[in-house]
């Protein structure tokens, strides 16, 4: 059995991988066997639900190639599953929350938990509100009939990488959007208020961007953020995870009085060595960044937030997680705005919201 420092030692290489990772695919192929690792258990698949597609899709992991056909046939008749999806905990272990003596007498127990030796199996979450939500990414990790079951020492591990994958999910949806994203919607986007900056391992400044020194002063970085890049550069480069969630987003008051969302990742140079890239994101209250169009074509409180997030360059599932209402929802609210904006398309209402605030 490997050892406790061992188990550690991978899960750092996990959260390091997680911290560098350019797409999701590289995300499952990288990050997520070193979590296999970490946990003791086989890295069985990473699935994405889309927001139109309520069917999962395998990103990676061992059980990729099974996965489409438990999906099809298995999949409705598992109440392993239907308790996943009705969860809100990010990890948890489904059969602790299922009557097993019921489970056992399932087919999806005999013609697939059986069958593929899985006796044991952990979920972890790592974006959307539950499992079989629109936007969701969960990772399924699991052990055979002759390893112990998970318990609440793995569940915590687990956790402790937890926002590694959440911070490399939002990065990559944010990166991935952008590069689909028609002309006229990145030149509104290149219009907002973000910034960047670079921080060596012990947290000293290296370089910032313009916006970024728009809403911070590089003289006085907050501790908070500095304290999270030591740590996050300690956990990827030099392999040291402490007992505790790393913070990879962190918020916090700039000297002017702005709220600011710092996300923390790891990026290299052109020389190959690891830095630490924070974006950074003003969080005025939603309603606050957009109250002259709120004010002027009587937006409501929910409608205003949902168009202050638009101009952030959310999508609708970044709409659905950032303000935890159902995709229907958003759908409304955003069609409800555009038709009180007077424009054709989410790209206008962005573009004017900007224009007139």
């Amino acid at each position: 059995m490997p050892s406790g420092s061992h188990r550690l030692d991978a899960l750092a290489g996990a959260i390091g991988a997680a911290a560098e990772a350019a797409s999701l695919e590289e995300l499952a192929g990288t990050a997520f066997p070193l979590l296999g690792e970490a946990l003791e258990a086989c890295p069985g698949i990473v699935f994405a639900v889309g927001e139109d597609r309520p069917m999962p899709v395998a990103l990676g992991g061992q059980a990729r190639t099974i996965f489409p056909l438990y999906m099809e046939r298995i999949a409705s008749d598992d109440p392993l599953f239907r308790v996943s999806a009705s969860m809100i905990a990010p990890v948890h272990v489904p059969l602790h929350h299922a009557d097993q003596k019921a489970f056992k007498a399932t087919r999806a127990y005999t013609d697939f938990y059986r069958a593929y030796d899985i006796a044991h199996k952990l979920y972890v979450r790592f974006a959307g509100a539950r499992l079989a939500s629109p936007g969701a990414l969960s990772m399924g990790l699991t052990r055979g009939r002759r390893q112990r079951d998970f318990g609440s020492q793995d569940v915590a591990l687990a956790g402790l990488a937890l926002p590694a994958f959440q911070a490399a999910a939002r990065r990559i949806f944010a990166s991935e959007h952008c590069t689909v994203r028609e002309a006229v919607e990145a030149l509104a986007d290149r219009a907002g208020r973000n910034g960047v900056l670079a921080l060596d391992r012990s947290g000293h400044l290296l370089w910032m961007s313009p916006r970024a020194r728009a809403l911070i002063d590089r003289s006085s970085l907050p501790p908070s953020l500095v304290i999270a890049a030591r740590r996050l550069a300690g956990t990827a480069i030099s392999g040291a995870v402490r007992q505790a969630p790393l913070e990879l987003r962190v918020c916090f008051q700039a000297s002017t009085g702005v709220g600011i969302d710092a996300e923390l990742s790891i990026a290299r140079t052109v020389s190959g060595e690891r830095i630490v890239a924070v974006g950074l994101e003003q969080t005025d209250p939603p309603h606050a960044q957009v109250a002259a169009t709120a004010e002027r074509f009587a937006l409501t409180r929910a409608e205003a937030g949902v168009l202050a997030a638009m101009t952030n360059g959310l999508s609708n599932a970044g709409l659905a997680s950032r303000f935890g209402i159902a995709l229907p929802t958003v759908k409304t609210h955003v069609h409800r705005l555009i038709q009180k904006l007077g424009v054709t398309s989410r790209v206008q209402a962005v573009l004017l919201a900007r224009k007139l605030n």
